[in-house]
This record gives C-alpha cells, sequence and structure tokens, in this order.
C-alpha cells in the first residue's frame, strides 16, 4: 500500500491470535472510466435520512460530503429551496470527494420551525438532503436564563453551575484543568462521609437552569471520571426540580479484566453513568446534582431529548447566555462575500 509506506508499522503476526497461513495477496484494481455522486450528509453515516438541524441559539454550521462511487472526475451542483440556506460552494468538481457546508441567514429566515431541501446532482443521479431550522428569534435568545434544548439533546459542562451549595462539611469544588472543557467538580473532601438519606436537604448540589422544549421522559448521562475506591463504587444523584434524586453508581474496582466496564472506562477515560428524567412540560426547568460519595468527579451532563447523534465525547455545550453565548461554530463565508 502507497509504495510501501506503511511497511513494518503493523505486525500481522502477533502473538495472542492464530496465525495467518501467509500474507494475503495484493490485487491492483485497475481504474475504470466511470464516475457516480455519492452523498453523505452530516449525522449520517451514508445518504441523507436524518436531517440537518439548525437552531437559532447554537447557530449551526453543518456539512454535506459529496464522494465519487467511480473513478472519472464528477461535475456537480446544488440548488436550495429557501433563501436563507447558504452554501460554502453551488457548484464545482472533483475526483475523490469534497465538503459542502452549510449555514442559515438568521436575518431573513422566519421564526419558527422551517423545513427546506438541499439537492446535489451531478454524474447522472440526484440526492435530495432536508433542512430543519427551529428559530426562537433574537428576543428568544435574550430571554433565556439558563441552557436551552437544542439539536434534540441539552449538553452541561459541569463546571459551568448556575448555583451550588454546600453541606455535612462537604462541597462541590471546581479543579480547573481535570477533564476535558471547562474543568470538572470535585465533591470535597476526599475524608467526607457519604450523604445515603434526604439528599435534598443534607448533601452538596449543583443546579443548572434548563429550557426544554420538548416534554417526555429521557435519558440522562452523567460523564464521571474514573477513579480506584475500596468500597466498590462512587455514587452521585440526579433530580429535575423536586422529584426525588435518582443515586447513580459507577464501577470502581478494576478487575483486569479487558472486555468489562472498568476497561471500558479506561479506554475512554471517563465513566457514563444513566438515569430517566421525566420533563412534565415544556419550559425552565431546574437539573439538580447531589453528592453522595466524596472524591468523585463530574465532568458532563448530557441530556437526549431524542436528537443526540453517538459520539465518543459529549456533544458542543449547548447555548447559555452566561457561559456559552457565543455556541455558534466559526462562521464563513463563501468566497466573494
Amino acid at each position: 500500500m502507497a509504495g510501501g509506506k506503511w511497511s513494518g508499522i503493523v505486525n500481522p503476526y502477533p502473538s495472542q491470535i492464530p496465525k495467518a497461513p501467509g500474507r494475503p495477496s495484493v490485487v491492483t484494481v485497475p481504474a475504470a472510466d466511470t464516475a457516480g455522486l455519492g452523498v453523505a450528509a452530516e449525522g449520517n453515516a451514508n445518504g441523507a435520512e436524518k436531517p440537518l438541524r439548525f437552531s437559532s441559539y447554537t447557530r449551526d454550521v453543518r456539512f454535506v460530503d459529496l464522494f465519487n462511487t467511480g473513478f472519472a472526475t464528477v461535475g456537480w451542483r446544488a440548488t436550495v429551496s429557501a433563501p436563507w440556506v447558504r452554501l460554502s460552494a453551488d457548484a464545482g468538481t472533483f475526483t475523490d470527494q469534497t465538503r459542502v457546508r452549510v449555514e442559515i441567514d438568521w436575518d431573513s429566515v422566519p421564526e419558527g420551525v422551517q423545513e427546506a431541501t438541499v439537492a446535489f446532482t451531478g454524474a447522472g443521479g440526484e440526492v435530495s438532503v432536508p433542512v430543519k431550522v427551529v428559530n426562537d428569534g433574537e428576543r428568544g435568545r435574550r430571554r433565556a436564563r439558563g441552557y436551552v434544548e437544542a439539536n434534540g439533546y441539552v449538553c452541561v459542562d459541569a463546571a459551568h453551575y448556575d448555583g451550588r451549595r454546600a453541606g455535612g462539611g462537604a462541597e462541590w469544588q471546581r479543579v480547573r484543568g481535570l477533564g476535558r472543557r471547562a474543568g470538572a467538580m470535585l465533591a470535597s473532601p476526599s475524608t467526607a462521609d457519604p450523604f445515603t438519606r434526604q439528599l435534598a436537604e443534607r448533601a452538596p448540589q449543583l443546579w443548572y437552569r434548563i429550557r426544554f422544549v420538548t416534554a417526555g421522559t429521557f435519558p440522562v448521562t452523567v460523564f464521571r471520571l474514573p477513579s480506584l475506591d475500596e468500597r466498590g463504587a462512587r455514587r452521585v444523584a440526579v433530580a429535575l426540580d423536586g422529584q426525588e434524586p435518582v443515586t447513580l453508581a459507577g464501577q470502581a474496582i478494576a478487575t483486569g479484566n479487558r472486555g468489562d466496564a472498568w476497561a471500558r472506562n479506561v479506554e475512554e477515560g471517563v465513566e457514563k453513568l444513566v438515569a430517566a428524567l421525566t420533563v412534565d412540560a415544556p419550559g425552565e426547568h431546574v437539573l439538580r446534582v447531589f453528592m453522595v460519595d466524596p472524591a468523585i468527579a463530574v465532568d458532563q451532563i448530557v441530556v437526549d431529548t431524542g436528537g443526540l447523534q453517538a459520539s465518543y465525547l459529549a456533544p458542543p455545550e449547548s447555548y447559555h447566555p452566561v457561559f456559552n453565548r457565543h455556541a455558534a461554530q466559526v462562521r464563513w463565508l463563501p468566497e466573494g462575500e
């Protein structure tokens, strides 16, 4: 491959797996004078079944990858069904692949839920990519007091809390440089006694204002940083508004088995503790996180309201008027503008 570039990089005969009878044969496929247009919209492994989703809070920039299913050069063109959908390019040629970025003109898109399409044509084929926009307007952004659900999820950096309370000689302490983004919240001190009853009244807590636009029962995932503990678990509890706290317990004992939860947590550098939260009605709510055991560190909290895409890490932090007011990705303009 690649003129021997990777020779010697990987040993094809490691000692712990059955050995192959010989090196596999390599066959060169001659390039044929054909071309085909393939389309993979962001959020899809291939095709465009899931729409590109945009929110006026996060001001997203999405992408569509065009790729060649043949070998000859592909000429392509894109058209939009609404003038407020903007593309980084609307025509061109490529041999292997190219990426087109999609953005919304928020000054001209109507408020409310809007739908549009981007149609790509080339090599005798056409693929339409659906676009869904939720626009609450600039006044909606200014009215927000906490995190705002957008694109089917809410992601909170634990260090960006709207309030906290100590109790029982313990507290949640922010540790800068710990975790993946803004720092992590650590239940301190490590010698504190666990809180096992009356959490709402006695335990140290963090709270986060969240404005939900949908109602229902949703999974909430607490990303905690793995740590060893002779008691066999590090526990934390979560609750929405005045609901009864739900205690989550992670695995904190190393078993030596590569296939168990501990090994997976080590590889990912995080343990994902999952519970269910019930949002009775859209609007502003308060998510509370309670200390149960000391020395547990919380990095991110994610609520999946139906649109969370599979990913290795937590998604980008949701819009917050103080901590993440500029939630938009890097903006761009097509050439010449």
